[in-house]
């Protein structure tokens, strides 16, 4: 019996089988389905692209800039003056087109850059067209289907769910502790003073990452003072392998990514912050469900949560528990992706706005240094008051 299921199978995936070459068949109609759907997807949006403001050139030239500036995204450009050159010559390039307010530039792929407040207003405020670049995609298994990658009704739910955290007079009531971050980093820029040169960037990251950490969790961590915390270098891991997968086009397929190194590397840090975040919602959640049981704060954390002076902050996990634990619309999986966005991937952005901003702020003093000592003034005056 098991000698004539042996046979049939070997008949049915043999090369002159019937059910063999109907497989093939659909196998290579799905595969050109495929190549048809991104080839067209392309071909509107290089037909998008041509009527934003950019200079006209042909396909080759997007594929060889893309090839020539590729070495600047591996880990051994470790040259910083590389990404400066880069930078500057973007912002030259954009120069050109700033009438417009609004650019394309080529990285084998239309990059759009849009720095104009007109321009920036009308994307804003379209609550439409909601839907992520590609490259998105990428952070999914790590940060699943929260704010930052979901579209349509769920994306609508999460803002309207997520909207009074970011009203204004709630967040005025953490300006002590991001006040108290911003002095540890000019105390260590203080300490840098006396150095010949320093890389003042790298403290970027663990000063955003210390700053939302406490703000969301109502934990202090320290990553400034304390750069080789293994919770930083697992997030700055993640980002690296993830810009890493979306410059390598071989590994933008989710079942070749995954058997890849770095995808088994990728996916081994991912649940690393999976289990942290998931074990801080669940002793909050453990600690809200007893205080709310014996109506009265078990620990001295607890006594801190319900003092009338923390009453006035709405903390982001605690508006979170509260959904999930009186309305049952959260899941505690929805709760750690949100928590994930804000704690891991908005510290990068943040960090990435401060790089930024200091980088301009170095060319200004060189440049316009009567305007940046009246601005430093002016500065000083409002801190005093």
């Amino acid at each position: 019996m098991l000698d004539f299921i042996v046979r049939d199978l070997l008949f049915l995936f043999s090369l002159n089988s019937p059910f063999f070459h109907l497989m093939l068949y659909f196998l290579l109609l799905a595969v050109f389905w495929k190549l048809f759907k991104i080839l067209l997807n392309l071909h509107r949006s290089l037909k998008a692209a041509k009527k934003l403001p950019s200079l006209k050139v042909s396909l080759w030239f997007p594929i060889s800039h893309f090839v020539l500036y590729y070495h600047r995204f591996k880990k051994a450009a470790t040259t910083p003056l590389l990404h400066v050159y880069d930078f500057k010559n973007l912002n030259g390039y954009h120069q050109l087109f700033f009438r417009e307010g609004i650019s394309c530039v080529w990285f084998f792929y239309p990059l759009i850059t849009v720095f104009k407040a007109e321009s920036v207003e009308v994307i804003l405020n379209n609550n439409e067209e909601v839907k992520k670049a590609w490259f998105y995609e990428v952070l999914k298994p790590w940060l699943g289907s929260s704010v930052l990658i979901s579209y349509g009704k769920k994306w609508r739910n999460m803002r309207k769910l997520l909207t009074p955290v970011f009203h204004f007079h709630v967040l005025k009531d953490f300006l002590a502790i991001m006040n108290k971050h911003s002095r540890s980093l000019v105390d260590l820029f203080d300490t840098f003073a006396q150095q010949e040169c320093v890389d003042i960037y790298s403290s970027m990251p663990r000063h955003t990452f210390d700053t939302i950490f406490e703000c969301i969790l109502d934990k202090e961590i320290n990553t400034l003072n304390h750069p080789t915390d293994s919770l930083l270098k697992t997030t700055e891991e993640i980002k690296s392998l993830a810009f890493e997968r979306i410059h390598c086009p071989w590994f933008w397929n989710d079942f070749l990514f995954r058997l890849s190194s770095i995808g088994r590397k990728f996916s081994k840090c991912v649940q690393v912050l999976h289990n942290f975040t998931s074990e801080v919602i669940s002793q909050k959640r453990k600690m809200k469900l007893s205080s709310e049981k014996e109506k009265q704060p078990a620990t001295e954390e607890l006594a801190l949560i319900y003092s009338e002076t923390y009453r006035k902050k709405i903390s982001f996990l605690n508006l979170l528990l509260d959904e999930h634990l009186k309305h049952n619309s959260l899941s505690e999986e929805a709760i750690r992706e949100q928590l994930e966005t804000l704690l891991f991937a908005v510290s990068f952005s943040l960090s990435l706005f401060l790089k930024t901003y200091c980088f301009m702020k170095l060319e200004t003093v060189s440049t316009f240094p009567t305007i940046c000592n009246h601005r430093k003034m002016t500065v000083q005056s409002r801190e005093d008051d």
